[in-house]
């Protein structure tokens, strides 16, 4: 005989449907369910509150008959379930048949025990073909990320050197109207016109002047819509030079299009300069200090990075405060303003669509370009790509070295000088069109600004001819 485990608590879940004609019956056999009595008039009852069977279908684990009266009740309901409800009608178990007590109540626990287990059975099935899903689900979810890791990591690295300029208004310098005079404590306003999705950078310009020795710059940039301020720069007057200054956000804004608006605050005794731009006809985007609105704009630019992205640092830009960045890289742009580190030389051409510069050999001599504050405090490695642009070119050294600002030096002494601190690296021989890796690693980093200086040779007993040598994609590590 089927024994029904007692321990199962089916009381609180599951019904059987009973006759009400035979609810004596079903009494004397104490059956361990609940009991969901169907009356004359085809309503039912659970408890003694009716209840409608549309909401009991998924508790009803089958129906019984204690007598030939019942039977027939309970057929009729089976037979009008599904109109009822839309689902499979419940099995009818038929104990109307004489029998002893004891041998009704063991039919009645197995029948139970029976319609129990092929509940189970489907609960089950159920969960197991449910599992299965959200294992199929997670599966796909993980490979559907993968590929999505790997596309924006593929994008991350075609553009890692990228910050996209997407708008630069210059300075009209010859134009004394295009100055914005700062004094302490005054705010100058602008609106930009860019959208912020994606904004990594902003800049101004500083005309040329002597920018005065005490005092601090704060930069702040917010949203319009939300007024959330964004990011703040705190920027001391010794850190300030004549030009642009950039602010650079580590990570790009998100993909929520917002209006962007650059606030300069200066704190100091005397004034500063700021470089006007074009005449804009609206003035809500014209630049603004106090009550007073100008009829330009403020010269400024913008660049882009994936949005949401956290992106490289130009080793030009002022960040937030906090953790100096890992790394940084020098922009294409800085390369082409370079400078020859002997003035009697003129070694230096830039290739645009390559974004490299060529530092030409001379025979007998060492040449170099030089890019003015290109080595940032608290850097410890710097590495670029080198390599000939002529597959009949001669072998070519290469070497990275950092200084002190603007020294007053040959250029000679000045390697012999990098050479005694431990800021130079090795000289790397190249021939033709191969394209090679250096890597100066410092012997303790500067705690200042550095001048960068990327230095080519001949090979003994080389030409000079088709010395292409150029310099590129540079990275500096902190």
């Amino acid at each position: 005989m089927l024994m029904l485990d007692m321990d199962v608590d089916l009381n609180n879940s599951h019904l059987l449907i009973i006759a009400a004609c035979d609810l004596e019956a079903a009494h004397k056999l104490s059956l361990p369910v609940n009991l969901l009595l169907m009356h004359p008039d085809t309503h039912l009852t659970l408890n003694s509150t009716e209840v409608a069977i549309e909401a009991m279908t998924s508790r009803v684990i089958g129906a019984m008959a204690f007598s030939k009266a019942g039977q027939a009740a309970l057929q009729a309901m089976v037979d009008s379930w599904y109109d009822k409800t839309g689902g499979q009608p419940p099995k009818l178990i038929d104990l109307s048949k004489g029998s002893e007590p004891r041998e009704r109540l063991s039919t009645a626990l197995r029948y139970i025990a029976q319609l129990y287990r092929f509940k189970v059975d489907k609960f089950v099935t159920h969960n197991s073909n449910l599992l299965r899903q959200m294992a199929n689900l997670r599966i796909a979810q993980e490979e559907t990320l993968s590929e999505l890791e790997a596309i924006e990591q593929f994008l991350l690295k075609s553009v890692e050197t990228r910050r996209w300029q997407v708008q630069s208004h210059g300075p009209i310098l010859d134009d004394q109207t295009a100055l914005f005079k700062l004094s302490s404590n005054t705010k100058l306003r602008q609106l930009l016109s860019a959208s912020s999705m994606g904004v990594s950078d902003v800049s101004f310009m500083l005309i040329n002047q002597e920018i005065p020795t005490e005092g601090s710059l704060t930069a702040t940039l917010y949203l319009l819509e939300t007024n959330k301020t964004i990011a703040q720069w705190v920027l001391p007057a010794a850190d300030l030079t004549a030009g642009w200054q950039r602010l650079s956000l580590i990570c790009a804004l998100d993909q929520d299009e917002q209006s962007l608006h650059l606030s300069l605050e200066w704190r100091g005794e005397e004034h500063l300069w700021i470089a006007g731009s074009i005449h804009h006809p609206d003035a809500d985007y014209c630049a603004k200090t106090g009550e007073d609105t100008y009829d330009r704009i403020l010269a400024h630019q913008v660049w882009k990075y994936l949005p949401g992205s956290s992106a490289p640092v130009p080793e030009d830009a002022h960040w937030i405060g906090g953790p100096i960045p890992e790394r940084f890289y020098i922009e294409p742009v800085r390369l082409a303003n370079a400078v020859s580190a002997d003035p009697n030389i003129n070694c230096l051409q830039y290739f645009k669509s390559l974004e490299a510069l060529q530092v030409h050999p001379v025979k007998g001599s060492i040449t170099a370009g030089r890019i003015a504050r290109g080595v940032p405090p608290s850097t410890n490695q710097i590495k670029a790509t080198i390599g000939g642009r002529s597959e009949h070119g001669p072998k070519i050294e290469y070497a990275l070295a950092t200084a002190p600002l603007h020294p007053v030096r040959e250029l000679g002494d000045l390697v012999m000088d990098c050479e005694r601190h431990g800021r130079i690296s090795d000289w790397l021989p190249l021939s033709k069109d191969v394209q090679g890796q250096l890597t100066l690693n410092l012997r303790a980093p500067s705690e200042k600004v550095s001048d960068l200086y990327l230095l080519t040779r001949l090979a003994p007993d080389e030409s000079s001819q088709r010395g292409w040598a150029t310099f590129r994609n540079i990275w500096l590590s902190a």
